[in-house]
This record gives C-alpha cells, structure tokens and sequence, in this order.
C-alpha cells in the first residue's frame, strides 16, 4: 500500500527533461541599477538538462562601472574611479524535486575570470584656475580562477518559467599585478609634471561564503 501511494507520487513530479534548455538572468541587476559605482554585475546563466536529475550550466558575469567624485565645495581637485569585470563559468547541478513547485539543487561551477580597477586623483594647476593636473593613478589588474560550490533553491512558477536563489562558497586563486603613478613634486613645475611609477606583483587566495547570490529569472525552451 505504501509502495502504491510512493509511486503515485513519483510520477505526479514534473518531468524535468520536457524542456532541455533553460536560460536566465540575475534580477539584481534591476535593483542596483546598470553601469554606477556600487552597482551589480550582468549575470546570465544557460542550462543543459542531461538527465532526469543533472544539467550543465554555462554563465557569464559582467560588470562595468565609471564614476567622478567632484566635491562642490572644494573645486581644487576631483577622482575618476573605473572598474571592469568578466567572468565565465561552467559547471554541474545536480536537482532533487521536493514537490511539483519546489526543486533542490546543488553542484560545483569552475570560473576563470580577469578584474581592472583604476583611481585617478587630479588637483588644480596653482598657476591657473582653469586646469587640472594627474597627481596619482593606482591601477589594480587581477586575474585568476574561482572554484565555487553552491546549494539552492527553486520555485517553479509553471512548467516553463522558475526562479531560483543558491549560495556559493567562492574558493578563489588568482594572480594581481598593482602600479602606481605619482607626481614627483620636487622636480616638476606647473605644465612639465613629472612622475614616480612603481610596479609590484603578488599571488592570492581567498575563500567568501555568499548567503545570498540573487535571485534568478529563468525561461525554459
């Protein structure tokens, strides 16, 4: 009997290979806002679906952000601030289906990724009030690989269209490479700068737990 009613069950869940592909996006990107400084990056995710309970997942994540910090009360100076970020993943989910409308999943994604950050600080020309010189640059390139584990969730609100939400572990290696530019103020004169650069190179690692990494919109074909 109980046998029977487990196996009614079972067959009521949806079949998850009806639609082989899924796409979705990150719905961050509409609350944070698109290209300012703090706001989030464009995440686009496809799905493969293999088997009754496993997809290959291909993503790509881009963030481009620029900004000037101008003080209106001090107009002796001002910063650019500019940072560039892509990353690809690929990557396995493994799915256990709860009910009709809820899905479990979890899995790994293996993403290379490359990061440049800039800050330019400009002051006035004490010479004139009208120009403005390059004091300091710093520029920060990093590149390298994340290996990220995550566990999630989703809703499937009907056969073709789901959200889903997960957390990720971030194990990161990579390779950043920092300079800086600095006016030598002992030996430049106004209109004839000259500058101080520097270079160092360094290894990393990291690992971030990310309890929340959006919620995701996705459309199944």
């Amino acid at each position: 009997m109980i046998a029977t009613i487990t196996s009614c069950f079972c067959q009521d869940l949806p079949d998850l290979q009806k639609y082989r592909k899924d796409i979705g996006f990150n719905t961050n990107i509409l609350l944070s806002g698109i290209l300012y400084s703090g706001g989030s990056p464009f995440d686009l995710l496809l799905k493969k679906q293999k088997t009754s309970n496993t997809a290959f997942r291909f993503g790509i994540s881009i963030y481009a952000a620029a900004s000037n910090d101008v003080n209106v009360y001090n107009q002796q100076g001002y910063n650019q601030y500019s940072n560039y970020n892509l990353s690809v993943s690929v990557g396995k989910e493994i799915q256990k289906q709860i009910n009709k409308r809820w899905i479990f999943y979890y899995g790994t994604d293996l993403a290379p990724f490359i990061n440049f950050n800039q800050r330019k600080n400009y002051s006035q020309n004490t010479s004139s009030n009208l120009s403005y010189y390059l004091y300091n640059q710093n520029n920060v390139r990093t590149y390298g690989l994340n290996l990220i584990p995550f566990l999630g969730i989703r809703f499937d609100i009907n056969e073709r269209l789901y959200i889903a939400t997960q957390i990720n572990l971030i194990c990161s290696f990579n390779r950043k490479e920092a300079s800086q530019k600095l006016v030598d103020a002992n030996n430049s004169s106004p209109n004839n700068y000259i500058y101080n650069s520097s270079t160092r190179s360094f290894n990393e690692g990291s690992l971030n737990l990310n309890p929340a990494s959006g919620i995701f919109f996705f459309y199944r074909f």
